[in-house]
């Protein structure tokens, strides 16, 4: 509200202090001199403390024979809605990109002495495309000391990198609206490659155990692979053992599972691997096959050439191979006889010891 004050006599008006009470404050030109015929205007604010009829004054001292001049102040202080928001900004940390986040909740409360009225919720900021709303209770009014309401957020990052955003709850606070930041950081996912993606093992003994093949793992995305288990699945299970050294791997690095096959039964043997981890597709799987034989462990002997002429006084070399049949494992003595007259036939080595799956050669 304004005040003029004017100087209707014939000397200057000497201003000393112009003053308010109450709940009120001026701003004025005045400064401390009125001329004769002049006048200046003071600005008057009404700010209340509390709710109600509040009351103040508006003193000028000046020169006049009338000082000090009151001009009385009245106004009403109206209660107004407040908000308070728990949390008052949500951080929803690491987030692989395209990939969604669990929900946040931000809850509004009225804590003010009139209705709230909200007429919308929305995102704004940086990265509005990397959050969105995916519940809302507070479009509407809410009475002072209702029950709150709640609006919940997701996160799901379009590219790596920090992402950042804002809820804006428009409504009619003296402030107009209320936000509550947004924050996330976008990660590359890691991934899984698996040479081979499948093992296939030779007819093995029935309870006899395989050499060990192997998988390699390689994490060929962008961020860490932790791999929660590897274990086995399917129907001869029980058949398959495996170890490992993978917990850990960063992007481009490998680490290895080797796969031990010992058939229970003869015949088609079937399981697999089940690798768990935080990478897209999980869990990953590798078909695992083998064949139980129920033939005793043994072995052939075959050798090259299969036929040789010898002349007096030189020597003939023969490749003698020895291979296990159904994972056969254990030593073989060779001796040599049956040689024609004035020969001798050697073998070396005179013994070999096989490991189930390799042949081992002699010199004969």
């Amino acid at each position: 509200q304004l005040v003029t004050i004017s100087n209707s006599g014939s000397a200057d008006l000497l201003i000393s202090s112009i003053a308010t009470t109450g709940d009120f404050t001026k701003s004025d030109p005045c400064g401390s001199l009125i001329t004769t015929g002049a006048s200046c205007t003071v600005s008057v604010t009404f700010t209340p403390t509390a709710v109600g009829n509040r009351y103040g004054t508006l003193v000028i001292n000046d020169n006049s024979s009338n000082s000090p001049q009151t001009v009385l102040l009245s106004g009403n202080g109206q209660a107004v809605p407040t908000v308070s928001l728990v949390p008052t900004a949500i951080t929803f940390g690491d987030q692989n990109v395209t990939t969604t986040s669990g929900v946040q909740t931000v809850t509004v409360t009225n804590t003010g002495g009139a209705d709230l009225a909200i007429t919308s919720v929305t995102i704004g900021g940086t990265n509005v495309g990397d959050f969105a709303i995916t519940s809302n209770t507070c479009a509407g009014t809410f009475v002072p000391g209702a029950g709150p309401c709640t609006i919940s957020v997701t996160f799901t990052p379009t590219v790596a990198g920090v992402r950042t955003a804002s809820i804006i709850i428009a409504d009619n606070t003296p402030s107009l609206s209320h936000t509550v930041p947004l924050s996330g950081n976008g990660t590359l996912p890691p991934g899984v490659g698996l040479d081979p993606t499948s093992l296939t093992f030779p007819d093995q003994g029935v309870g006899t155990s395989s050499l060990p093949l192997t998988v390699t793992l390689t994490n060929t995305g962008g961020g860490p692979l932790s791999i929660t288990s590897i274990t086995k699945t399917g129907t001869n299970e029980a058949d398959f053992s495996q170890t490992n050294n993978c917990a850990t791997v960063q992007p481009g690095l490998t680490c290895t599972i080797n796969v031990v096959f010992t058939p229970s039964e003869s015949g088609n043997r079937l399981a697999a691997l089940s690798i768990a981890d935080n990478a897209p597709g999980s869990p990953q799987g590798v078909p695992l096959f083998g064949g139980g034989s129920s033939v005793a462990g043994d072995y052939t002997i075959s050798v090259d050439p299969k036929a040789v002429t010898v002349f007096a006084g030189s020597t003939a070399n023969l490749a003698l191979a020895v291979t296990p049949v159904a994972g056969f494992t254990g030593k073989v003595t060779l001796a040599c006889s049956g040689a024609p007259r004035q020969a001798v036939c050697v073998a070396s080595p005179a013994s070999v010891t096989l490991d189930g799956n390799n042949p081992s050669v002699v010199d004969v």
